[in-house]
């Protein structure tokens, strides 16, 4: 296994610098092209699959986020038609699917369609309550 690692930004500044022995898994939140609207991306090592992490940090995350940033308006993600778990923890955690985008990210030098999400902070409060 991969050396245990967890990371948390927010804008350029590390809010968390965690080890956590079960597995590797990574979160990034960071400010967008806007003000008050911000991205969120994530990775969880393959052996991790399945148990929930993801769901449990991304929530965190945005609840960390939007109870810490007043004026953020909404949070959004992508994710890859052919990866259905990481739209369903975005799903889980109060996102919803906005638009489907055709060639809306390139990985590496490919071309790949994307998924966006977003949660607001209206979604986000009522979820809270």
């Amino acid at each position: 296994m991969r050396s245990p690692f967890l990371a948390v930004l927010f804008g350029n500044k590390s809010l968390i610098d965690a080890r956590d022995s079960r597995c590797e898994r990574r979160r990034s939140l960071r400010r967008g092209e806007f003000a008050h609207i911000y991205e969120v991306g994530y990775w969880v090592a393959c052996e991790c699959w399945g148990q929930g992490f993801c769901t449990e940090a991304l929530t965190a995350l945005i609840d960390f986020a939007f109870e810490r940033d007043e004026q953020l308006l909404r949070i959004f993600a992508y994710s890859f038609p052919e990866n259905p778990a990481s739209t369903r923890v975005q799903e889980k955690a109060g996102f919803r699917r906005e638009a489907f985008l055709r060639h809306g990210l390139v990985r590496l030098t490919d071309p790949r369609d994307a998924i966006l999400s977003a949660i607001v902070r209206e979604d986000w409060a009522v979820r809270r309550a």
